[in-house]
């Protein structure tokens, strides 16, 4: 996965890429490790979009945990 874009809440992008540069990098290091490949299996149940394959929120925090986990 990688960040395409990015939302900065009241300056806090700056506030965190001044004070925890590490930290801000070990999360896109984390971010980048997770293949969302593998966690497109929700088949979507609306009815704009019947039958369409969607990535599952459950999966996706269960391998970032993971991810995150690993990396301590």
């Amino acid at each position: 996965m990688r960040v395409i874009e990015e939302f900065d809440h009241k300056g806090g992008r700056a506030f965190i890429s001044g004070r925890f540069p590490k930290e801000l990098e070990e999360i896109y290091e984390i971010i980048s490790r997770v293949d969302l490949s593998k966690y497109k299996t929700k088949v979507s149940k609306e009815k704009t979009m019947p039958g369409q394959m969607l990535y599952s929120p459950i999966e996706l925090n269960k391998a970032f945990k993971k991810e995150f986990e690993f990396f301590n």
